[in-house]
């Protein structure tokens, strides 16, 4: 596992000039971020142009570096970084990678290396300056043997906070899991129950007591307000309340059990899972989980995916228990605006 919150690798002395590009250059962008070895890749960047409005992706709002003479016109991007801005006020950035084989990037490693971090910082400055008001957290998520990508975003002041696990199990499991009873003064409660503006309340109230002393992603707190957290979670895939649970005790919330459908995966994705300390130990973990499989997960749901710090190792027992088993691992990366303000805390 890569070490955590490891500092930024040092910025080359002379960083290249890099620029926002305009339409002419958008499809030699988008042909330098698509995979490298497709056999066509101005078709697949054509095709990833024509998609983009449906996937939220501006390609104004790419930064590169520009050829002003290539062998051919399509190729006058060298490298480029693609800001992609989601809910809670994040944006979640894109960097073209090295060419196929036998290919090598113009220049060489050095200079393809300072390239990309000029992207990514004429990216990062541009959100600071023009979009202060809806962006307070850039991130990146890159596969952990991309080191050409983890570098270029440490050497551009991105702090590489955690390796994620990423876990699966079908919907239909052949052995049954019975957990632990909770404790009796433990109730739980679906959302669906509430209206939106105690919904909102009370959940917030949740995530916040289970934040305290957390094993996910422990870095990530102070960046971001928790309301800003809740925005992603209603955002991510199709929100159902009837699958957010809560625990309460004398009627105040202790953990909670986030799922949201993913329709176009047939899929269910365990957003969030947090029990305060207060609760930890006591079986109320195991029991929500329960619940949430066995609830109305919908007739187009064919399994439940999730993903889990590779360094919180109570969680990563209880889902194997579950029959949840790895199928994939990202670097998480993240770099705060310069406008954030240090408030609340965050889990991943």
């Amino acid at each position: 596992m890569n070490n955590p919150a490891r500092q930024p690798e040092a910025i080359p002395a002379a960083i290249p000039e890099a620029v926002r590009l305009s339409p002419d250059l958008h499809l030699s962008a988008a042909m330098r971020l698509v995979s490298q070895t497709l056999p066509d890749r101005e078709l697949a960047a054509r095709r990833l142009i024509a998609n983009a409005d449906a996937h939220g992706i501006d390609f104004s709002l790419a930064f590169a570096t520009v050829d002003a003479n290539p062998p051919r016109a399509i190729d006058r991007v060298r490298q480029v970084c693609l800001m992609v801005p989601g809910s809670g006020r994040t944006a979640m950035m894109f960097l073209s990678g090295p060419p196929a084989p036998p290919l090598m990037d113009a220049g060489g490693n050095g200079a393809a290396f300072a390239e990309r971090v000029a992207c990514i910082r004429a990216a990062c400055e541009h959100a600071e300056r023009e979009r202060a008001a809806t962006i307070r957290l850039l991130q990146t998520l890159p596969e952990p043997g991309d080191a050409w990508q983890i570098g270029a975003y440490r050497g551009a002041g991105f702090l590489q906070i955690s390796e994620l696990e990423y876990l699966r199990r079908p919907r239909q499991w052949p052995r049954r899991v019975t957990p632990r009873d909770p404790p009796t003064n433990v109730r739980f409660v679906s959302v669906a129950e509430m209206n939106e503006r105690e919904r909102d309340a009370v959940v917030l109230a949740a995530l916040d007591r289970t934040y305290a002393q957390t094993l996910d992603c422990p870095e990530l707190c102070g960046m971001r307000d928790t309301r800003d957290v809740l925005d992603s979670h209603l955002h991510t895939g199709a929100f159902d309340p009837r699958l957010w649970t809560l625990a309460m005790v004398d009627g105040e919330p202790h953990g909670c059990l986030l799922l949201s459908r993913v329709p176009e995966q047939r899929a269910c994705e365990l957003v969030y899972l947090g029990i305060s300390p207060t609760l930890r130990g006591k079986g109320v973990a195991g029991a929500l989980l329960a619940r949430g499989l066995e609830g109305p997960l919908g007739d187009g749901v064919d399994s439940i995916t999730l993903a889990v710090d590779d360094r919180n190792t109570p969680a990563k027992r209880l889902y194997e228990r579950f029959g949840f088993r790895p199928f994939g691992r990202r670097v998480a990366l993240v770099k705060p605006s310069a406008a954030s303000d240090p408030i609340r805390a965050i889990s991943g």
